[in-house]
């Protein structure tokens, strides 16, 4: 269902505002092929060029004043959701430490305070993460289980059982191993 309306613009910069009634979506699986957008239709065969910016999309049956967010408190916004911690190759994680012989711990400090509890979003496969220590690298699929330990601003990482031992205590570093490797936090609602 298209919702159409239309304006002229000018040749300076000016405020346009539409307004429409969007089609309920009582019985729609959002993702197939129900989803909304916003398309801009230009006369036919004309040439001429056109700037926007500040577009605002919102509820009720009234424009509000556009609402301009600094990049740095919209990303802290965001950030209150999910939380990308590495991706692809050599990407470093946080510092780690081995607590006994073959396994480590990892202790990621977040940006912001997340809206809840995260859960840890990653890809799993051979040898996707590494702990470094000691001069020497040791692989691991996946970190083990759930995260462990989070609080309002921090987050334990687990390796699980590493099959390569080393002092417990020793000191080093989590990363990526593997160009598909993905780490993150989510706090979705």
């Amino acid at each position: 269902n298209a919702i159409g309306s239309s304006v002229t613009v000018g040749t300076s910069w000016a405020r346009y505002t539409l307004t429409g009634t969007l089609p309920s979506i009582s019985g729609k699986t959002i993702g197939t092929s129900s989803y909304a957008d916003l398309v801009l239709v230009l006369p036919n065969n004309s040439t001429f060029t056109f700037d926007i910016w500040g577009v605002q999309v919102e509820s009720g049956s009234i424009s509000t004043p556009f609402e301009f967010k600094p990049y740095a408190q919209e990303l802290r916004e965001c950030q209150r959701y999910f939380i990308v911690l590495g991706r692809g190759e050599n990407r470093m994680l946080c510092q780690a430490a081995g607590f006994g012989t073959t396994d480590a711990y990892g202790t990621y400090v977040l940006p912001v305070t997340m809206r809840t509890a995260p859960t840890l979003v990653q890809t799993t496969g051979t040898n996707y993460y590494a702990f470094n220590r000691a001069g020497a690298s040791v692989q691991f699929n996946s970190f083990a289980g759930s995260l462990t330990d989070t609080w309002e601003q921090s987050l334990r990482l687990d390796a699980g059982t590493l099959t390569a031992n080393h002092t417990a205590g020793v000191c080093g570093w989590f990363k990526t191993f593997n160009v598909n490797s993905f780490v993150a936090v989510s706090a979705e609602l």
